[in-house]
């Protein structure tokens, strides 16, 4: 299978691994008898595929988003900071987005915007979305509005 889809028509050969705690060695492993060789049937293959494949459930919407602006002559700084989102299987990172459309993504819950050459006076909101390694978004975050 590929993060994707199942592909049934042509075969793969899938090399995996596991590590055991420092210090123990499993000799009577299915896999060690096999000399480092064991086939899975398809359907317990199937029967057992990684539950990300088949996540719909996206992470929960990310709160307090706060913004603290730092200007200077020429340009300001925007930093966002929010509270973390939770999924049923891993928040893989956030969307952020200023004035609707998408300027970067991060691992962390803070993330900072370089504005350079905006008018006195100019109106900038921000929204945060959480996503996960199926891609599933969260709503958005409140608004966080900051003038330059």
């Amino acid at each position: 299978a590929s993060r994707f889809s199942l592909i049934k028509t042509v075969p793969k050969s899938h090399y995996f691994s596991t590590i055991d705690p420092p210090g123990t060695y499993d000799t009577i492993s299915e896999y060690t008898k096999a000399g480092g060789l064991v086939a899975i049937p398809v359907d317990q293959f199937e029967a057992n595929l990684p539950p990300y494949l088949f996540d719909k459930i996206a992470p929960t919407t990310p709160t307090s988003l706060a913004l603290k602006l730092a200007k200077s002559s020429a340009s300001a700084t925007v930093t966002l900071s929010w509270v973390a989102s939770s999924d049923n299987l891993t928040v893989a990172g956030y969307n952020i987005y200023r004035n609707g459309t998408k300027i970067g993504a991060t691992v962390s819950t803070n993330f900072k915007d370089t504005l350079s050459g905006a008018a006195s006076g100019a109106l900038y909101n921000y929204t945060v979305k959480a996503f996960d390694d199926a891609g599933n978004l969260s709503a958005s975050s409140s608004l966080a509005l900051g003038v330059y």
